[in-house]
């Protein structure tokens, strides 16, 4: 009987979920199991993460930076040591920084991507995935047939429903970091819009309480 309580403790200890991830940015419209998030805000293993308009940037513990996309759906998965994102479809971009002796993957549509260490991107759109490495080193496994393709810096890959990767090709990054301000300034866009909206109607609010009040004085 003495020992109840240290073994609810220990089991509501068990019980408790460890964050994954901590939001830094969130512009537009940015969910996690249906719920908004925003800069301070923690994610865990298991969670729906979904970008509708905007972008969001996550630090994932023990890994680095995670550059969310608009149109984007993903889930947080893997365990300690062995970190992974199911990207259902859109855009990540991966800047791997932290992780040591850890694994790190992102699961596409048709093959998964790891690295060890390194900056690349992962897009999955119509049933072809495209990882495109920036920094470092990618290998890319079709989930299909289990062919691999290591891929460098300045270099893509591309996985289609049902087929072995592609041979690495040249590629330039420079649209991938103009698409990535273009959300940040569009979303700012945004919000002045609704500032200045709101401005607006409040000002036209008080024209009409104005006039109201001088019809009964």
């Amino acid at each position: 009987m003495k020992g109840w309580p240290f073994l609810v403790l220990l089991a509501a200890c068990a019980s408790e979920k460890i964050a994954s991830g901590l939001v830094l940015e969130a512009r537009g419209e940015v969910r996690c199991n249906g719920e908004a998030i925003g800069p301070g805000d923690e994610v865990f293993s298991g969670d729906e993460i979904q970008v509708d308009r905007g972008r969001l940037e996550i630090e994932v513990v023990d890994v680095g930076r995670m550059r969310i996309f608009e149109s984007t759906k993903l889930q947080l998965s893997g365990k300690p040591h062995a970190h992974r994102l199911l990207l259902a479809s859109g855009m990540v971009w991966a800047l791997v920084t932290k992780l040591g002796h850890d694994t790190f993957e992102i699961e596409g549509q048709n093959a998964v991507a790891g690295v060890r260490g390194t900056e690349f991107i992962v897009e999955a759109t119509d049933g072809d995935d495209d990882v495109r490495v920036t920094k470092g080193e990618v290998e890319v496994v079709s989930k299909h047939d289990s062919t691999s393709r290591r891929a460098t810096a300045g270099e893509r890959v591309r996985t289609k429903r049902r087929a072995a990767p592609s041979a690495p090709e040249r590629y330039d990054n420079t649209t991938d970091h103009a698409r990535w301000s273009d959300l940040r300034q569009a979303t700012s866009e945004i919000k002045n819009g609704f500032k200045k909206g709101g401005r607006a109607i409040r000002d036209e609010s008080r024209n009409v309480g104005r006039k109201l009040r001088n019809l009964f004085r």
